[in-house]
Parts: C-alpha cells; sequence; structure tokens
C-alpha cells in the first residue's frame, strides 16, 4: 500500500469536514484547515498565531481547555468532548483527538487536534434520555411493580416500585426471582413465568418483601422473543392484592353475616313468642307449690333456661337491629372512666390493677356515648375475664391523626394467631358463649366510621384498639331491614360471651 503524496495530503486536509488544528504547547495556533469556518464561522487566518483555545472557549469554558491540556500532557487524547463557541455565540459539541508531534530530541513540541461535531449526536442522546427518563416515570406510576428477568430467571431491571418492594437494583440485580418466594431456594415446581407461552398470563403469588412482610401478588408475565421465536427476556408486572383479597374477604363475610342474621332474626322472634308464656307459667307454678321440692327444681331449671334463652335471643336481635347514629360530642375519657367503675367490682375482685393513662388534650368526640360505652364495657369486660388470678388492665387514651384512639392491653394469655382473622366474625368463640359481642361491638365503631382491632400477643396478653374519627362521618348504614322486632326501651350492656 502506497503512502499517499503530499498533494494527496493537502487536498485530504482542504476538503475534509473535520477540524484540524496545529498548535503549539502554549495554545498558539500553528495551522487550520477550512473546516473551522464550517464549523465554529472563524477563518484559519483569525485563529493563525493566536492562542486559538481561548478564542473557541472564552470566559468560563476556558475550563475545559484547561482539564484538556492537562490530559495532553499525561499523552494523547480521544474522543474528549467539550462544548465550544462559535464566532455568532451558538454552542457546538465537539469531540477532541490528538496526535503529538516531537521533534529530534523527542520533546513534544505540537499537537494536532483533530475534532468531529457531534453536536446533532449529543441532542439526539438528549433526547433518548428525556425520553428514558419519561418512560421510567410512567412506569414507575403505574402503581405496580415491573421486572424484567433474563433467560435463567435472573433479575436484570426493575422500576422504582418493585425497588420499594424487595430492594434496591443493585442488591436483586443476579438473583433469581424466586429467591423472593416464601421458603423458596430452587425455582417453583410451576413457575409462572416459564409456563405463559403468551402475553397477559396471570397469576398469584406470595412473597416477602425487603421489611419481612409476606404479601400476596398478582403477577402478569409477558415473554420476550427473538427474531427465531426464542423467548429471551421475560417481562413480569407484579401487583399488589393482599388489601384487596381482604376486602374480598370482607365482603364475602358481610354477604354471609347478612344470611345469618336474615334467619337469626325470624328465629329470635318465633323463639321469643313462646319464651314469655313458659316462663310465665313456670313463674306460676314456683309460686303455688313451694313446698313440693321436686317441683321447685324443675320450675328453677325452667326459669334458668329461659332467661338464658332470652339473654340469647337478646344478643341476637342486638347483632341484627339497625340503628340510626344518633351523634354527641363526647368527653372520651369520662366514658372509659365511667366504664372503668362500672366494672369496678369485677375488677376488685380478680385482683387486677386498672390502670387508666388518659391524654389531657383530647377533643370531644363525635358518637352515641351509650353504643361506644357498650363497646368499652365489652373490651373492659374481656381483658378482665381474661385474668382470672389477676393482672393489669391499662387503658389509654391518645390522639392518632384524624382519629381519637383508645387502647385497652392486659397482661393475661394473650390470642391464638389462628384466631385473630376470626375473632371479630359471628358465633366465634372460645369461652362457649354465643360469640356475638365483638361482633356487635365492630359493627358499632364501624356504623360511626372508625376501626377496631386486636394486637396479637401471645403469652403476653391482648391489645384492642378502638379508632374514632374526630370528625363526624355521614354515610348510608347497610343492615338488616327486611325484618326487626319491635324494639325495646330497656338498654341493655353487651354480654362478654364472646
Amino acid at each position: 500500500m502506497t503512502r499517499p503524496n503530499r498533494l494527496e495530503l493537502q487536498h485530504i486536509f482542504q476538503r475534509t469536514p473535520i477540524l484540524i488544528l496545529g498548535v503549539t504547547l502554549d495554545g498558539t495556533t500553528v495551522f487550520a484547515n477550512p473546516a473551522v469556518t464550517k464549523i465554529t464561522g472563524y477563518a484559519p487566518g483569525d485563529l493563525l498565531g493566536k492562542n486559538c483555545w481561548k478564542t473557541l472557549y472564552p470566559g468560563k469554558g476556558y475550563l475545559h481547555v484547561v482539564r484538556l491540556l492537562k490530559n495532553l500532557e499525561k499523552g494523547e487524547i480521544r474522543d474528549y468532548a467539550m462544548p465550544l463557541t462559535t464566532r455568532t455565540g451558538e454552542k457546538r459539541h465537539i469531540s477532541w483527538d490528538s496526535v503529538n508531534v516531537c521533534d529530534s530530541k523527542k520533546r513534544l513540541h505540537m499537537v494536532i487536534c483533530v475534532g468531529r461535531d457531534i453536536t446533532e449526536r449529543v441532542i439526539l442522546e438528549g433526547r433518548a434520555k428525556k425520553e428514558k427518563r419519561r418512560l421510567y416515570d410512567m412506569l414507575t406510576a403505574l402503581g405496580a411493580g415491573l421486572v424484567l428477568l433474563d433467560g435463567d430467571m435472573k433479575i436484570l431491571w426493575a422500576n422504582k416500585l418493585y425497588m420499594d418492594w424487595f430492594g434496591d437494583i443493585k442488591r436483586i440485580r443476579g438473583k433469581y426471582c424466586f429467591c423472593l418466594f416464601p421458603r423458596r431456594d430452587l425455582a417453583c415446581e410451576y413457575c409462572p413465568v416459564l409456563e405463559s407461552k403468551r402475553a397477559g398470563a396471570v397469576f398469584e403469588r406470595t412473597a416477602f418483601t425487603k421489611d419481612g412482610r409476606e404479601r400476596l401478588f398478582r403477577l402478569i408475565t409477558t415473554p420476550i422473543k427473538d427474531e427465531q421465536g426464542r423467548v429471551i427476556r421475560n417481562l413480569v408486572l407484579s401487583i399488589d392484592i393482599t388489601e384487596q383479597k381482604e376486602l374480598e374477604r370482607r365482603l364475602l363475610q358481610t354477604e354471609r353475616l347478612a344470611t345469618i342474621g336474615e334467619i337469626a332474626t325470624v328465629m329470635a322472634h318465633e323463639i321469643r313468642n313462646p319464651l314469655t308464656p313458659i316462663g310465665g307459667f313456670a313463674r306460676y307454678l314456683k309460686k303455688k307449690m313451694p313446698h313440693d321440692p321436686l317441683v321447685q327444681k324443675s320450675v328453677d331449671a325452667i326459669i334458668r333456661e329461659t332467661n338464658r334463652l332470652e339473654r340469647m335471643v337478646e344478643g341476637i336481635e342486638d347483632f341484627t337491629r339497625t340503628s340510626k347514629i344518633r351523634y354527641v360530642e363526647t368527653d372520651l375519657n369520662r366514658l372509659v372512666e365511667r366504664s372503668l367503675a362500672i366494672l369496678s367490682s369485677e375488677i376488685e375482685t380478680h385482683n387486677i390493677v386498672a390502670d387508666p393513662s388518659l391524654a389531657d388534650d383530647l377533643p370531644p368526640v363525635p358518637m352515641e356515648p351509650d353504643l361506644i360505652g357498650r363497646v368499652l364495657i365489652h373490651l373492659l369486660r374481656n381483658s378482665v375475664q381474661a385474668m382470672p388470678n389477676g393482672g393489669r388492665l391499662t387503658v389509654t387514651t391518645s390522639i392518632k391523626g384524624r382519629f381519637a384512639r383508645v387502647r385497652v392491653t392486659d397482661t393475661g394469655p394473650g390470642i391464638e394467631k389462628e384466631d385473630v382473622s376470626q375473632i371479630f366474625q359471628a358465633f366465634f368463640s372460645r369461652r362457649g358463649g354465643l360469640g356475638i359481642g365483638l361482633t356487635i361491638s365492630s359493627r358499632i365503631v364501624q356504623d360511626h366510621g372508625g376501626r377496631i382491632s386486636v394486637d396479637r400477643r401471645k403469652g403476653k396478653g391482648a391489645v384492642f384498639i378502638v379508632e374514632l374519627p374526630l370528625e363526624k362521618i355521614s354515610f348510608p348504614l347497610n343492615r338488616l331491614e327486611s325484618y326487626r322486632p319491635p324494639s325495646r326501651e330497656k338498654d341493655k350492656a353487651v354480654s362478654s360471651d364472646s
């Protein structure tokens, strides 16, 4: 291959669209090709004999040159991008390469700098970066986690929500996806991702989040294929449906309770009808035959069981009764103190220490005090019955956000884990009662727009928390209204049979 002659080199120098400058160590321009005019607007003569760097990089732009010169002292540079200022004040992005020219003693004599105009590339890269950021923001705003897996089911990329669930991408990148699922060291026997042959296949799996919580996720998988149709990537959309499933469970429970309530209401009414004459005749016999011990014993059994059935019927009617909340601005602290006073004899009998801790800054709370009082008495009585050999009963009031909170804590045996999800369900009881006391309490609190919850502390007691809104909540009650017996005027406390 022959080397180009001088004429050919001069032709290349004159016609190339790339900027070529010959610069001494002090920045003086020795030569410049005509492309300098097209790129910078300066004629070659405008730069010759002058410090071209100060011309092309005026003001603060010269700071880029200082870094460039430091790199030149270390050796030749490659693809060093710096934005210069044209004669008209326009910014152009130039990528510089250099060739060092040494004298006969191998001392650096001059540097030939070759600059390529990469302005269009920089603009396109900026647009691509903005589009990438916009796409990422869209994926983050989905309200769902998104993860990209390679062909071996290892995590390559994840959006922000997915990282909020399972940890930063630096921590989870390269890990197998099944490591996020409970007790999984090997791939799932039925892997939803591998089994999905089409986009949009839906599966449900539980997984542990980075804070140790087990959550239920709906997975929507999309295989990504190459030109030959082979799956090379898998895109998985993850939606946390834990709360949704809990709401579905509660809705199903509500529907069941509605059916049970309708049946129970009719049955309670039909049972009450004969109870009145049975109880009346039994008391009549007891009064008319006071000297017959066999009759007295039998009649006492009838009266006792009749009273028990009447209490059961009253509980069922309370469970199914619909009532509109009559709001009164109430001092919650005084209501707690009154409830404790009502149960003071039971508390003393069981050698229990009552420890109320009531907030001084608690504002009046809108409620129907008789109903909330029944809830408090029921919770307090449950705690007392959980400590037959004595203990400590702590009642605290406080404000949490938009709610007034009452916290009832005992030092009894606590609640079994499997009972927590059922404790507010109707007819669930570990004490042999009817099992609707907590259900009624829960409904009363919910009708006030509040919530009631339990904190399981096995072996350390139980904690029941009642939260009531500080502002009146108005909404239609969705209660059983198909059949109701006539309401009684006598106010009854909730029986502690749950």
